[in-house]
């Protein structure tokens, strides 16, 4: 599993986990774009290293 599958698995797991927290939250949060983050997380989009970075930082912030 490559690192964009892998995030993908660990983010819609912490979105199950917290109660399907709104991701444009979440994108908001990170400072990436609602549309880019919720295209990536239902496989419309590839992610960028920034993207992929930001992503990884809040998962391992809050996912607990």
């Amino acid at each position: 599993m490559n690192r964009d599958e892998r995030l993908k698995t660990e983010f819609k797991q912490f979105l199950v986990t917290y109660f399907n927290p709104r991701v444009s939250l979440i994108a908001k949060h990170i400072n990436v774009n609602y549309t880019y983050l919720s295209d990536w997380k239902q496989g419309r989009k590839k992610a960028g290293d920034d993207l992929l970075n930001k992503v990884e930082k809040f998962l391992k912030q809050y996912n607990r």
